[in-house]
């Protein structure tokens, strides 16, 4: 049985006469699952962005391995997830020396041998704790919404976070004052992807919401940016921060998350800069229209500061440079329920709305009751037309049916893309619900239309009508 052993990354991170001090860090692990892509990463948090270190590829039988010279101690993560992804991925800790050994399987991982070192005792503590409620979070689509019986486990997860680190002390000063931080970045992590994709529905009420939420003040998110970077998923997790401060300010705004608006109040929820242009930086990346990317860049662009905010930017930067209002619109073709081809210039005379959804995206179906009112209002125009495309996989083509049966909106023009195809990387949008905005030449109009719950849209597309 061959072993497969990777060396990425080692002299970027260090010397070679360091290399030659200290010892390495020797990772043996099985993935104990059937993939399409068998690809383990081993990924580092830099500046709370995780980086791909190695990738074991082509593995035999499920083994798989790493082997490095670590610059310093540091967190890691092990896992066959997408490097951006809290899914499938597991946190490590490695010093000089240290030796793994694992059993990853398609919901969590299991340590194998007495070579385990304490500080990965605690983070393997910590995972079986909390992986009930992980796995709800991140490792399923279901739509985990009801406040009733969920906010329960929210509150007592918030509550652990507070006694776990003082129970489970090491004999190691950094790993100690490192893992409350950790404790904090992973639960604003899991909140963040709980609150902005499961669909969690805030109504203002004590006993919804849950009480810890009100116990959450404005810049509490106080450890310094340089202990949040060195975290995985740090810059998820002040993302995760300001939107729950952003829900129990602004329950009202559920549906309009994105807006300049909130993007500017979400700053003041934090007192450190450098955190700032995290949350910039994300904004910025999530646009795809230079004017809205240039508002915000010409007044807030100096709290972009790291070379990792600044490599973000970047790429934002070449990417919405690329399309802008007026220019025309891409002639898609698609099927719809009957299997016939539609395309984007069957609609030549008209304004198009285009809806990018997914039967899976709760917000995306949110946004349903509004986008049926407008067209009820706007029926009576014959140049009007909304044109829905889902984004589902083929194995969810099942529940797209039920998700439109389930939201009686089976009626109305609905396109089937077969995935994340082509239509994306033309738009190089990076997040749905999308919504976008054409004239009757099927010229953009706006690329980040207003979401239906937003009466900007109404008033937009009556001004092109």
């Amino acid at each position: 049985m061959k072993k497969l052993f990777l060396f990425s990354g080692i002299f970027a991170l260090l010397g070679f006469c360091q290399v030659q001090a200290q010892e390495k860090v020797e990772i043996k692990g099985k993935l104990d699952i059937v993939l399409n892509h068998s690809v383990v990463r081993l990924l580092k948090p830099v500046e709370g962005r995780m980086v791909e270190i190695a990738s074991a590829k082509g593995l035999e039988e499920g083994d798989f391995g790493f082997s490095f010279y670590p610059a310093e101690e540091s967190f890691y993560v092990i896992g066959f997830g997408g490097p951006n992804s809290l899914n499938n991925n597991y946190t490590f800790y490695f010093k000089p020396g240290d030796k793994l050994d694992l059993t990853i399987n398609d919901s969590t991982y299991t340590l194998n041998g007495k070579s385990i070192s304490s500080e990965n005792q605690v983070l393997n503590k910590w995972h079986n704790e909390i992986l009930n409620f992980e796995q709800k979070v991140v490792n399923s689509r279901e739509k985990y919404s009801r406040g009733d019986h969920t906010m329960p486990q929210i509150d007592a997860l918030y509550k652990r976070t507070k006694t776990f680190a003082k129970e489970n002390p090491t004999k190691n000063k950094q790993f100690n004052h490192l893992l409350p931080i950790l404790l904090d970045v992973n639960y604003y992590s899991l909140m963040g992807e709980y609150f902005q994709t499961k669909g969690m529905v805030v109504r203002g009420k004590k006993d919804l919401i849950g009480e810890f939420l009100h116990g959450i003040k404005p810049n509490t998110f106080t450890h310094a940016a340089s202990d949040v970077h060195q975290l995985p998923w740090g810059n998820t997790a002040v993302e995760g921060y300001v939107h729950i401060l952003e829900r129990i300010r602004k329950p009202s705004e559920l549906n309009v998350p994105r807006t300049y608006e909130v993007f500017e109040r979400k700053l003041t929820y934090l007192n450190n800069d450098t955190l700032k242009g995290d949350i910039l930086a994300n904004y910025l990346y999530r646009q795809n229209e230079f004017e809205k990317y240039d508002e915000a860049y010409q007044k807030y662009g100096e709290l972009i500061t790291l070379p990792k905010q600044e490599e973000l930017n970047m790429s934002t930067l070449i990417r919405v440079a690329k399309l802008k209002p007026g220019d025309q619109g891409l002639n898609f073709k698609y099927p719809n329920l009957q299997g016939e081809m539609v395309q984007f210039n069957d609609f030549k005379g008209k304004v198009v709305l285009l809806d990018m959804w997914a039967s899976w995206c709760h917000a995306c179906r949110a946004e349903v009751p509004a986008l049926k009112k407008l067209e009820e209002e706007l029926k009576d125009n014959p140049n009007f037309v909304v044109v829905s495309i889902t984004l589902d996989v083929p194995k969810d083509r099942d529940k797209w049916l039920k998700a439109m049966k389930d939201d009686g909106t089976e009626h109305n023009i609905q396109l089937w893309a077969n995935g994340w195809t082509y239509i994306i990387k033309y738009y190089n949008f990076t997040t749905i619900p999308q919504f976008m905005l054409f004239d009757k030449e099927g010229k953009i109009i706006t690329l980040s239309a207003p979401r239906p719950s937003d009466p900007k849209l109404k008033e937009l597309i009556l001004k092109h009508l």
